[in-house]
């Protein structure tokens, strides 16, 4: 019988144990975990409460994962707060920002529904603030302002409504922004241009005036019967 020395098991490594906690300090929201393997989460502090959390409690698989899914979403969180300190966005904005930063989809998507059950976060309002923000300082028509709000993904039927309050409280219509923007855009023009306009579109010089008003028109979100109209009325003025 062959002899031998038998090896002996180290069994499973042992779960690891928080050995920090901290709790509060500037953010008064905030708690910090570290683990005895110096792995750290960010959490809200409630959560840690919720759990229970003390020193030297084991950190099992299961509590671990509970532990990254609270760090994700208090940091998805602290951050969607932190762009909504600087101006008002859109749901849609706010989620491509983060998840830029790498954060999961259900996280993402849970932390926007609380921050809009909140109040915090609200499509309608963004998009009313947003209309009038540029009928006051970029003035544009109703399409452009449309087009706009669609591509930071304010659905259609919000969009619509929004136009509406914003320019009934504003008092305006879009022919009347599209008079203000053919004035302005008149007033930077140099003479050769303006009088070129003068001549009408029949003549070589007038012709490229006029295509050159109406293209700033077009980009600026008005048709081309809105647009020639306002800028016949500016020459008139």
């Amino acid at each position: 019988m062959t002899g031998g020395i038998a090896e002996v098991g180290t069994g499973p490594d042992p779960s690891p144990v928080v050995v920090r906690l901290t709790l509060g300090g500037r953010d008064v929201e905030r708690a910090r975990v570290v683990l005895s393997d110096e792995t750290e989460y960010t959490v809200a502090l409630d959560a840690v409460l919720e759990l229970g959390l003390r020193t030297d409690d084991p950190v099992d698989d299961q509590l671990r994962a509970r532990l990254v899914d609270l760090d994700l979403r208090f940091r998805a969180r602290d951050h969607a707060l932190s762009l909504l300190a600087r101006r008002a966005r859109s749901r849609r904005e706010l989620s491509d920002r983060l998840r830029r930063k790498e954060i999961p989809a259900r996280i993402v998507a849970r932390v926007l529904d609380r921050l809009e059950a909140g109040g915090l976060l609200d499509d309608a309002a963004f998009a009313r603030a947003f209309i009038r923000d540029r009928l006051r300082f970029r003035p544009r028509g109703r399409r452009a302002l449309a087009t706009e709000l669609r591509r930071k993904g304010v659905s259609a039927s919000v969009i619509d409504a929004a136009l509406d309050e914003a320019f009934a409280e504003l008092e305006t219509t879009d022919r009347a922004v599209a008079d203000e923007v053919a004035e302005g855009w008149l007033r930077r023009q140099p003479a050769k241009i303006r009088a070129a306009l003068q001549r009408g579109p029949f003549d070589e010089d007038g012709a490229k005036a006029w295509r050159r008003g109406l293209g700033h028109m077009a980009r600026k979100g008005f048709g081309a019967g809105l647009a020639r109209g306002a800028l016949e009325r500016a020459l008139g003025a």
